[in-house]
């Protein structure tokens, strides 16, 4: 920060914005932003699966289009075109909110990826004040802050773990 004179964009808190709290010591906001970006990745699929699957199948049978169409017509799209503008409009909010909650999971992981390292040294300037006003002399504070500091490697690990497990294993059945 001091080198720049601003905070650079980080990639991590940018592409995994809670692992990336948790795995720095920042429980109380990894949690919540963990939770929030879990909620809307389950809402996305939840979604997509059980309300909108049945309204594009039931437009693309409606269109002509069926499981062997590789290639639709012009014809096929601009009845498909007609068809989406004919629908009701909770129907095409319907359409539309995946595509929101995709832009909100974006939006909360570009604002961590461009304020996560100040948010980090903010964090990291807390701890060391409240180390230093604990510790009697200055050596128990450091030996405070070396035995405290760091980061949570195991936590890591097991986050990868679970992202891999739920990234995978639904679509093995």
């Amino acid at each position: 920060l001091s080198r720049f004179g601003k905070s650079r964009f980080n990639f991590c808190a940018f592409l995994f914005p809670g692992a990336w709290m948790l795995y720095r010591k920042l429980y109380k906001a990894g949690g919540v932003v963990t939770a929030v970006m879990f909620g809307l990745y389950i809402a996305y699929a939840w979604i997509s699966e059980h309300l909108l699957l049945p309204i594009y199948q039931s437009l693309l049978l409606q269109s002509g289009m069926g499981g062997d169409t590789l290639t639709p017509s012009n014809e096929q799209i601009e009845k498909l075109a007609g068809l989406i503008s004919a629908l009701p409009g909770n129907q095409i909010f319907l359409i539309v909110l995946p595509s929101l909650i995709f832009l909100a999971q974006l939006a909360l992981m570009l604002v961590f990826g461009f304020s996560g390292n100040r948010m980090y040294f903010r964090h990291c300037l807390e701890r060391i004040s409240a180390f230093r006003k604990k510790a009697s002399r200055p050596p128990e504070a450091a030996v405070r802050m070396q035995e405290e500091g760091g980061v949570n490697v195991p936590l890591a690990v097991c986050l990868g773990i679970c992202y891999l497990i739920l990234s995978y294993v639904p679509s093995i059945f």
